[in-house]
């Protein structure tokens, strides 16, 4: 236990719907391979692939034990990745626009007006990259993206 904080190693079955079929106390990579001795050889050699979090131990754990399945990331951690570069480049687009370009009292920045919320800011509104499933408002955005040729478009 770190810090107070359990952290479970959780074992699911991708095609039964995530079922949960083992779980044990821990996030190392001896906590995985208990679950791969408990499959046995046989069970083991079944294996096509994997999803793990982006964590070494797991990773570790599963070329030490099973080195013939194919690792993946899980869904919710390649998600999360995606959500936090989307971020990062929104932040950077916005403190390397031409506003915040120019210094404050400057005529430049007088110049350039701070229109209130920029495509820039509403662009981490956009959500799902689906266009059917996006709202007036967020197609709106993303069309603004793509005219300024933003690098938050591509």
């Amino acid at each position: 236990m770190l810090g107070g904080v359990r952290y479970p190693t959780v074992v699911a079955y991708h095609d039964r719907s995530g079922a949960v079929v083992w779980a044990a106390e821990g996030k190392k990579a001896d906590t995985l391979k208990a679950f791969y001795d408990e499959l046995g050889d046989e069970r083991q050699a079944r294996l096509q692939a994997v999803s793990l979090d982006r964590g070494s131990a797991y990773a570790t754990a599963t070329t030490e034990e099973v080195p013939h399945v194919i690792q993946c990331i899980d869904p919710f951690h390649v998600i999360k990745a995606a959500n936090e570069a989307i971020e990062r480049t929104r932040r950077w687009a916005w403190n390397t626009g031409p506003r915040a370009q120019a210094a404050p009292g400057s005529a430049a920045h007088e110049l350039i007006p701070a229109r209130g919320p920029s495509t820039v800011d509403q662009a981490h509104q956009v959500g799902p990259p689906d266009p059917d499933a996006l709202s007036d408002a967020q197609l709106e955005v993303l069309h603004a993206l793509r005219r300024d040729g933003s690098v938050l478009y591509r």
